[in-house]
């Protein structure tokens, strides 16, 4: 691998880091939106839902950013079991929150 190649190798692992660690944190701020949403006793917390219903969007959204660009962070070997974890973490994650906005009364 010549110096160039492994410089741009890097940089790409740098930036697929930032933005996959970005999108997480905005996914678990939406999630922590949605769950206390979901969950509060006060009525006067969320009263019209939009913290569940946009915090549930941006979370689908945000989730799948992270999953999809997060393995690109790891050496090239590894890949294939983060996106294993990624994907279904992603995937459970995302039916839990659902679950959550439909069965919100």
């Amino acid at each position: 691998m010549t110096a160039g190649r492994s410089r741009v190798a890097v940089t790409i692992r740098v930036v697929a880091g930032v933005v996959g660690a970005a999108a997480g944190l905005l996914w678990a701020f939406c999630a922590f939106t949605v769950a206390s949403s979901r969950f509060a006793t006060d009525p006067a917390h969320d009263p019209h839902g939009y913290g569940l219903m946009f915090g549930s969007a941006l979370a689908l959204a945000s989730g799948l950013v992270a999953a999809l660009v997060v393995p690109f962070a790891f050496p090239a070997r590894r890949r294939p079991r983060v996106t294993l974890i990624a994907m279904a973490t992603y995937v459970i994650c995302s039916a839990l929150l659902v679950t959550a906005w439909f069965t919100a009364s």
